[in-house]
């Protein structure tokens, strides 16, 4: 007896199956969540040089098509006339040298900026612990002469205080030091590893950024490969939607934060502040970040400050909160939103909605929240075409209603 397969229930029979075994490892991953994250931790740990060349290449790409195309293509046509593949070449490699000479001199810059900065104001510290410690022993012996009634309250609580330093330091550092060593080595061992994944990933960048083309190359033919040609198209479309949502939304942010650094710079030269420089830097490149990023370039200059003038520190608090006010609200929106093609208030919002996802969240919320915004877009006026309906928005500001007619597919009413 010959079987006949039925092929609609052949199909219905694996997608059945398919989808009962997802499900099965679905809950096992779930309820292994533990093992699955340490194991992701892990890989990204592994290929996290490789993700640094990403980023890295994402940033220095637009530098080396300036370069290649605007200042070396010339040069290596006169050098090379008669072959085109090698005066390619050659401004392939003048661009990508270049780009990688700006932007090592620039991560050099701002760390020997930073760090010179940062021991000058420790040894400062160190120099002037007596001096510190006097003004508060001068400031504390004249609070008491003034009250003696609470002289010996504040020498009872000076006591306990003692006590628990001294308690503390005997049960949570000397008999743990063993464990200190060990947090100490492991700190060693994180920076060490992040410098030598920082050089990993400059390597992969130059990599990719030399045959950037071949690696799309490779990709759009294995999407091809996969795929319809419609759906690849789209997919295709999606992605150059949003490399221009980020790409504005970086431009933005670099413009945003290089204004707020040049105004920062600004005030504490008109005021005589110290550090003047690396305050200014520290704010400019920690503003970058969204909501905290303010609070991380603020909290340490303000404690520079504090050790030269508690007056101009109080000043700097102040003109900090109304410069970081006026850039989130005002410079970032306007300025982001002409670049990613969001209202300022739609920025506010995407900044904000990003914030609940964590650190991530608030850096990308704004690209991501254009992307979305714009394939939302895309889709209201495709359906609309199909309704045979206006698409531009100021035309419904004065409609209450749409009276359907079958020839037209709407009729606007406003009555």
């Amino acid at each position: 007896m010959k079987i006949k397969w039925n092929k609609d229930y052949l199909y219905k029979g694996v997608t059945a199956f398919c989808v009962i075994a997802l499900s099965i490892v679905f809950y096992m991953l779930l309820n292994r969540w533990g093992e699955v994250a340490g194991l992701l931790s892990k890989i990204m740990g592994a290929l996290s040089p490789v993700l640094i060349g990403i980023c890295i290449t994402y940033l220095l790409a637009p530098v080396m098509d300036f370069f290649e195309c605007s200042l070396f293509r010339k040069l290596s046509n006169k050098i090379f006339s008669k072959s085109k593949g090698k005066a390619n070449v050659l401004s392939r490699v003048l661009g990508l040298i270049s780009a990688l000479v700006i932007f090592l001199i620039f991560t050099a810059g701002l760390v020997l900026m930073v760090i010179p900065q940062l021991i000058d104001s420790i040894e400062k510290l160190i120099s002037n612990t007596d001096r510190y410690i006097n003004v508060a022993q001068e400031w504390l012996d004249r609070l008491l002469s003034e009250n003696p009634e609470f002289e010996s309250t504040m020498e009872g609580l000076l006591y306990s205080t003692f006590a628990s330093i001294r308690t503390w330091l005997t049960d949570a550092i000397i008999s743990k030091v063993d464990v200190l060593i060990i947090n100490i080595s492991s700190g060693v061992y994180s920076v060490i590893k992040a410098i030598f994944d920082f050089a990993i990933g400059i390597i992969v960048s130059v990599y990719l950024l030399y045959s950037k083309e071949s690696f799309l190359a490779q990709i759009k033919k294995l999407l091809y490969s996969l795929f319809k040609l419609k759906t690849v198209n789209t997919i295709l479309n999606g992605f150059r939607l949003t490399n221009r949502m980020f790409g504005g939304f970086l431009l933005g942010k670099l413009l945003s934060s290089l204004i707020v650094g040049i105004i920062c710079a600004i005030f504490m030269i008109i005021f005589g502040m110290p550090y003047a420089a690396l305050v200014s830097a520290l704010i400019a490149v920690t503003n970058i970040i969204p909501f905290i990023g303010p609070f991380i370039g603020a909290v340490p200059s303000a404690f520079l400050l504090l050790l030269e003038s508690p007056t101009q520190c109080f000043i700097f608090i102040i003109f900090i909160v109304v410069l970081q006010f006026f850039e989130g609200n005002v410079l970032s929106a306007k300025i982001m939103g002409s670049n990613t093609g969001l209202a300022g208030f739609w920025v506010i919002f995407a900044i904000l909605l990003g914030g609940m996802f964590g650190f991530i969240g608030m850096i990308v919320g704004v690209p991501l929240f254009a992307v979305l915004y714009h394939l939302i877009s895309y889709i209201i006026k495709r359906r609309l075409n199909r309704k045979k309906l206006p698409i531009e928005t100021n035309v419904y500001k004065e409609v209450n209603s749409i009276k359907e007619l079958p020839e037209t597919g709407g009729n606007m009413s406003n009555e």
